[in-house]
């Protein structure tokens, strides 16, 4: 990694620090990795990238609309349905913890964050889709959500699917 990538990077994890993007202590630790100079392994590349693409798409990419329209727009190509897809493992503690709530009432943050987690996981990889057939937005996005238990193991599964499109430049 040559003093300008890292330098890059520097300058992402800071925006990403500002913006309250991504887990602060996974961020915490590349910082330290750049500072030190030292190569990032596939994971924190990985894990770059994903936080990448949603400051990117905060700030500049397609807009993402569960509409069928978008007001003061016209669409001028619908360029075909995108779609992206999550499944996060949920773990033992979750399922207990699950289970506690169920039976005394009240949410749980820990499921409702692995759901959390698994759509933003889901949107990203739409997102990508979307950008590489050139869409300018993404209409009537859909969201189905639900548990799906294998192997003793119960998992959180977020599906999302679209409508690609360009729209006319103002």
């Amino acid at each position: 990694m040559d003093e300008k990538e890292v330098a890059e990077y520097m300058e992402l994890v800071d925006e990403l620090q500002k913006e309250r993007i991504g887990n602060s202590n996974n961020l915490i630790e590349i910082k330290e990795m750049l500072v030190k100079n030292k190569g990032l392994d596939e994971g924190n590349l990985q894990y770059l990238t994903e936080l990448d693409i949603r400051l990117d798409r905060k700030h500049h990419g397609p807009i993402i609309t569960t509409t069928e329209s978008i007001q003061g727009k016209e669409i001028v190509e619908y360029l075909g349905t995108v779609s992206g897809y999550a499944i996060i493992g949920m773990g033992v503690s979750s399922e207990f913890f699950g289970v506690y709530r169920d039976i005394l009432g009240g949410r749980s943050s820990k499921l409702e964050s692995y759901f959390l987690e698994a759509k933003e996981n889901a949107i990203d990889s739409m997102y990508r889709h979307a950008i590489a057939l050139g869409a300018d937005a993404i209409i009537a996005v859909r969201f189905n959500d639900t548990s799906v238990e294998g192997k003793g193991k119960q998992m959180a599964l977020v599906s999302i699917h679209g409508t690609a499109v360009k729209i006319k430049s103002d």
